[in-house]
């Protein structure tokens, strides 16, 4: 209202005004003086001044009701790697809103979603909110809510399949003396997949870490650089649960003579044998990371050759020669006596 140059303000509540179509939605609405909002004009007015009831009745105005601006965020979403389900067929997404009344939530399908770099392999994707997506949420909300940014985003992660496998293979190697040494080409890993891996030298290693030198059977795993080498060639899966059991590494005992035994025989009235013999034996143990190794080694038995008993037996045949001889010389003695006699 103006007072010559001077305006007056009067604040309206509630009682003096009528609202036309009155309600609690969003929208711009109309409204005029009620009764009791023309009585308190006029009271504010005074009595030096007149207000026109046609004009009073003819003043109007309006009303807005704006949107409330709610915060909505996005969950992160994930699930394990199955080398067919995209990043964007994710379940489990939803936006949640904070609404004066509580929390309210939209479930999201892949329509409603855009990820970067959509994939079915391994890793952490982002995404946001689509045009469909926004759509949905606002209807879900209704007329009274907007939220506060439609470019909000969230993460899905694929993680990695667990992967179990098997090494398995024998090598062998004939004693020598020298430390064994592991080839690949005897061994092999294969997955729960049916899928398979070709091994290199380094991949494998002695399951105690010592190279084995004497017979036996060793057991044989997989290196932590193999193990290494390995999972990164396996990007989609955790390689755990690798059975080794049927991996082994056997030293065999050399092949050769059997140990020395000899005899011997002189013929005669006396006789003259010999023996030696004389063997090693060593105890191959099962196949455990580091076998205990034990040589059991028996001294060899020797026995000396006797010599046959010669002093005795010479002296026996020169007194049977002397004797022949003495009977000799008889005999010719008395041949000779006879032979005298008939000469005289």
């Amino acid at each position: 209202l103006s007072r010559g140059t001077a305006r007056l303000t009067v604040a309206l509540t509630t009682q003096d005004i009528v609202v036309d179509g009155d309600n609690t939605t969003t929208g711009t609405y109309h409204y005029h003086l009620s009764h009791s909002g023309i009585a308190k004009l006029k009271a504010a007015a005074g009595t030096n001044y007149a207000l026109n009831e046609t004009d009073l009745n003819a003043l109007t105005g309006t009303i807005t009701l704006t949107p409330l601006t709610v915060v909505a965020t996005v969950n992160n979403g994930h699930f394990q790697y199955d080398g067919v389900t995209r990043a964007s067929q994710a379940s489990g997404l939803l936006v949640t809103v904070q609404l004066p009344t509580g929390a309210q939530t939209v479930a999201l399908t892949n329509a409603d979603i855009d990820v970067a770099n959509d994939s079915v392999n391994v890793g952490t994707y982002t995404y946001r909110l689509s045009a469909s997506g926004i759509a949905k949420v606002m209807v879900a909300l209704g007329p009274n809510y907007q939220i506060n940014d439609t470019t909000m985003n969230g993460t899905i992660t694929i993680t990695p399949a667990v992967l179990s496998g098997q090494l398995s293979g024998m090598q062998q190697k004939i004693y020598d003396g020298q430390p064994g040494e592991l080839n690949a080409q005897h061994f092999e890993l294969i997955f729960t997949d049916g899928s398979h891996i070709i091994l290199e030298d380094s991949d494998l290693a002695f399951a105690d870490g010592i190279a084995p030198i004497v017979v036996g059977r060793y057991a044989v795993t997989l290196s932590a650089g193999g193990l290494k080498r390995i999972q990164a060639l396996l990007p989609n899966y955790l390689l755990e649960n690798v059975d080794t059991q049927q991996a082994v590494f056997e030293i065999v005992a050399k092949s050769g003579p059997l140990p020395d035994t000899g005899t011997g025989t002189d013929s005669g009235t006396g006789t003259n044998t010999g023996t030696s013999t004389g063997h090693e034996t060593g105890k191959v143990p099962s196949v455990t990371g580091r076998p205990s190794q034990s040589i059991n080694q028996q001294t060899p038995v020797k026995t000396t050759h006797q010599l046959p008993q010669t002093g005795d037996r010479s002296a026996n045949d020169l007194s049977i020669v002397g004797l022949i001889l003495t009977s000799i010389a008889s005999l010719f003695g008395l041949a000779g006596v006879r032979n005298k006699k008939r000469s005289e």
